[in-house]
């Protein structure tokens, strides 16, 4: 990890749904964000809020499939990083889909 600082990266985890949060746990002090990969669900929200009761407050939790649908639910649960490629690049108008997720996250 040391390598990775020097260079100012940051280091990520990446935690699918079936793996436990305490696995985690020997390298949460190193790490600056984790992500939530894989197909959205809305089983994803009790995800992330139990990260982020488990996470140092500076940790990023990253989320996956958002869309105007799930965006406010997941920021209220805890996510800091919205990945919405889908729900912005499938739309002919991109400016106006990002528009209306920042609304839609809140």
């Amino acid at each position: 990890m040391a390598a990775t600082r020097k260079f100012e990266f940051q280091v990520g985890v990446a935690l699918n749904s079936r793996t436990p949060i305490e696995r985690i746990a020997p390298v949460v002090a190193e790490i600056d964000v984790v992500c939530c990969p894989g197909a959205w669900s809305w089983e994803v929200i009790g995800r992330v809020k139990e990260l982020r009761r488990a996470l140092p407050p500076d940790v990023q939790v990253q989320v996956e499939g958002v869309d105007r649908e799930n965006a406010r639910a997941l920021v209220e649960a805890g996510a800091t990083l919205l990945v919405c490629g889908k729900a912005i690049f499938a739309h002919s108008d991109r400016a106006a889909a990002y528009r209306q997720l920042i609304d839609a996250a809140g």
